[in-house]
């Protein structure tokens, strides 16, 4: 628990992604686990949280795709930011330099998480309990930003916002500034912008989701962070 409080604030001065992947292989290395075990494990992790990401993304999309009024995130704005993720992928992908990159980053993550993933097939409760934990987190995630929306006087369905949320999240993973910062504001304040709230209140409401989600969380990241090192664990 202390440990993911610790990710928080190593995710300032490191990518969102990267600080919390090497926070809990460190951990769980100082814990007595293997170095291949535990980035497996985290590896695992990650999978089950890029599963529930999808889920979510294919049940807010149809639960918003539904909606009727200004709620509902424009067809052109949707169809406009997936062909821009698709040409901008084609393109990276194109170049051999970058190929060779992403392929040198995932073959040892693959090669070390698919024995856990495996393992953890055997085991349905293990593969519910990480998917499940996964959804929980970014369903209370999108509640956060429902409820900062809501305290500007918005008026959005907690499906368009949590659609919203998740694709901010995506843009702040691959930002290359610590924990998103920037990258993550302007998102959200577009996303919520192009959902149908004005421009001012969604820039309220995603500096406050931000405010509350990862500013505050810095204090007790930062003495989680002092107390795990004192006493060995990171």
């Amino acid at each position: 628990f202390l440990t993911q409080f610790a990710a928080t604030f190593v995710s300032l001065i490191a990518p969102a992604a990267v600080g919390n992947i090497g926070t809990n292989s460190r951990y769980l290395q100082q814990a007595g686990a293997r170095p291949a075990v535990a980035i497996a494990s985290v590896g695992a992790t990650q999978i089950f949280v890029f599963a529930s990401y999808v889920i979510l993304v294919i049940v807010f999309g149809v639960m918003t795709g539904k909606q009727e009024g200004p709620d509902l995130i424009p067809d052109t704005t949707v169809l406009l930011v997936a062909a821009g993720t698709v040409g901008v992928a084609a393109l990276l992908l194109a170049i051999p330099a970058t190929r060779r990159a992403i392929g040198s980053r995932i073959s040892p993550m693959l090669s070390t998480t698919w024995p856990r993933l495996l393992e953890s097939a055997r085991q349905p409760r293990r593969i519910a309990m990480g998917v499940g934990g996964a959804l929980l987190l970014n369903l209370t995630y999108a509640a956060a930003l429902f409820a900062a929306v809501s305290a500007y006087g918005g008026d959005l369905d907690y499906a368009t916002v949590g659609f919203v949320y998740l694709a901010a999240g995506a843009v702040g993973s691959a930002a290359p500034t610590p924990g998103g910062i920037g990258a993550v504001e302007t998102a959200l304040a577009f996303g919520l912008t192009a959902a149908g709230l004005d421009g001012s209140t969604a820039v309220q409401a995603a500096l406050l989701f931000r405010a509350v989600t990862f500013w505050i969380p810095m204090l007790p990241g930062w003495l989680s962070f002092t107390y795990l090192q004192r006493q060995g664990a990171l």
